[in-house]
């Protein structure tokens, strides 16, 4: 297995109360994830499969997952188990939220992937793909809010 750390902020157009509010139930943001083809969500739990291509890699990748609330609109761990024939990604990780100027919130991630398979040699693509779909969640995430 293979570690890549995949870490970022972002600010968020919102306050953190709201950003809090659509973090809180999967069912509020599942949409939002990118390539995703079908989803379940249950309160803090979800799966599906998700359509990815990275690298010489590419496939459906079957998800399940968690997010849990750590510290009440501030603090939220999360765990993603995804794989496709040979290929594994086990994610955990942490969002932390804070106010930042003119009500808008700061958004940080950082998450521990254990990559196994074929897809452990592309460790920096995957750290940088990771980095660009997040992003592309949570602009979805902030459009969202502002509606």
């Amino acid at each position: 297995m293979k570690n890549v750390i995949i870490k970022n902020s972002l600010i968020i157009n919102a306050n953190r109360g709201k950003v809090a509010s659509i973090l809180k139930d999967v069912r509020n943001f599942s949409d939002c994830i990118p390539n995703v083809i079908s989803s379940r969500t249950e309160g803090s739990k979800f799966s599906g499969k998700v359509r990815f291509k990275i690298g010489s890699v590419s496939g459906t990748f079957d998800v399940d997952g968690e997010i849990l609330e750590k510290e009440p609109e501030r603090a939220y761990d999360f765990y993603i188990k995804s794989g496709t024939s040979g290929n594994i990604i086990e994610t955990k990780g942490t969002i932390t939220l804070s106010d930042a100027d003119n009500g808008k919130t700061l958004l940080e991630y950082h998450a521990e992937a254990k990559l196994g398979g074929m897809i452990a040699a592309l460790g920096k693509i995957i750290e940088s793909t990771s980095n660009d779909l997040i992003k592309q969640m949570f602009s979805c995430i902030e459009q969202k809010i502002s509606k």
